[in-house]
């Protein structure tokens, strides 16, 4: 079996929740994970954002992995109908335009109120390459424009920020930030409002977005794109996780072909990427191949829980003091899968899309061989979707 067929089937025969379609972040090696129930979501439990339980980067992960089967050469139209009906899914249970869920509960529909840049972002990167391919019958893609204003348009009511579905809160603010993840999904965001429209007034705005400086900052947002992320990480240490920049990564690779006039500055976002990521890949022949040290029973985490309150960054600072607890005592063995393996994977992935021909080929080649010494069955996170993305994105 070739490492792409391997890569494929750990992640349809284990990570891929059905019927939903949605992508999980871990189950046990026969595919089970302990999804949280209405009682959990309605309760906040473990937190609001879903951190730590198996359904919290659905729209997320979903997102990515169905962007990559779009963009492969030989994608199976079957699995990439799941995987958008189950985005689809994700936006219908929502209560607000501009939130989409993290993922569903056991009933199918419940879910926590806090969404983020993290879900949103990957989920129109999705539904965009769809709406614009092969894949999309004629009949549906009016139906996929429609849903995506609705997000497009409730990002923006909110001043280019992320709603949850508490009244008053918001997070993920993109409009005055100078952070490269949060200058690019605002760029993209905003030319897809005026992809989608054609109105003239949302050209100025995203030309304006573009070319102005956010606030307390001297680099033009166009600047700050052709930078690449890897100021970020030396500025903010906690920033040193590649999957996290993966997505504005794709972003500013469809952003090249939507913009020619700001092409050759979105290029050089791209491989400066490249250059950052590539070096990143052989960390993961460390990996230790080990199958224990991850419980995946989340509701150890209990006596950490806290009552939502009317703020959202008490709560994911709780959040966040959780995932210490829970990295050190109950999923030990995620540092070796997340920090190393992980980081490596979604590294392959940006050097492998960052528009340089030879970063690009170095990169798959490296991932191929790299893979071969990886016992994919060991993992409890999805990952091998990130190595399947690296090598088959084009």
């Amino acid at each position: 079996m070739s490492v792409i067929s391997t890569l494929h089937q750990q992640v349809w025969t284990r990570f891929i929740r059905l019927p939903q379609g949605h992508l999980l972040d871990y189950a046990d090696q026969t595919g089970d994970a302990p999804i949280p129930t209405p009682a959990d979501c309605a309760r906040c439990m473990p937190n609001p954002l879903g951190w730590w339980t198996p359904i919290e980067n659905g729209a997320f992960f979903t997102g990515l992995y169905a962007y990559a089967l779009l963009s492969a050469p030989n994608g199976d139209p079957q699995e990439i109908r799941t995987l958008l009906n189950g985005l689809r899914l994700l936006q219908d249970v929502s209560r607000r335009d501009g939130f989409i869920a993290r993922g569903v509960a056991t009933d199918g529909a419940a879910h926590y109120p806090f969404s983020s840049e993290d879900q949103v972002a990957p989920w129109l990167l999705a539904m965009n390459a769809y709406r614009t391919s092969s894949f999309c019958p004629e009949t549906e893609r009016q139906e996929i424009a429609v849903r995506m204003l609705r997000t497009l348009r409730g990002l923006k009511d909110c001043g280019w920020a992320v709603p949850t579905e508490r009244n008053g809160m918001i997070s993920n603010a993109w409009g005055e930030n100078h952070d490269w993840r949060g200058v690019v999904k605002l760029l993209y965001c905003a030319r897809l409002l005026y992809e989608l429209t054609g109105d003239k007034s949302a050209l100025e705005e995203y030309v304006f977005l573009r070319d102005s400086t956010p606030k307390d900052w001297f680099f033009t947002r166009k600047e700050i794109a052709s930078h690449g992320f890897a100021h970020d990480m030396v500025q903010q240490r906690s920033l040193v996780q590649s999957w996290i920049f993966t997505c504005a990564h794709l972003c500013l690779r469809e952003l090249c072909r939507l913009d020619p006039d700001a092409e050759p500055d979105y290029a050089e976002g791209l491989r400066l990427n490249g250059i950052t990521s590539v070096r990143m890949i052989d960390n993961m022949l460390t990996y230790d191949n080990r199958a224990d040290g991850f419980d995946l029973n989340w509701r150890r985490l209990e006596p950490l829980w806290q009552p939502l309150g009317d703020r959202v960054q008490p709560a994911v600072d709780n959040a966040l003091r959780m995932g210490e607890y829970w990295n050190e005592h109950i999923v030990p063995h995620r540092k070796m899968e997340h920090d190393l393996l992980g980081f490596s994977l979604f590294s392959a992935w940006i050097a492998a899309t960052c528009g340089d021909a030879h970063i690009e080929d170095t990169a798959r080649q490296k991932l191929m061989q790299n893979c071969i010494q990886i016992d994919w069955k060991t993992l409890h996170n999805s990952y091998a979707f990130a190595a399947e993305s690296a090598l088959i994105c084009r």
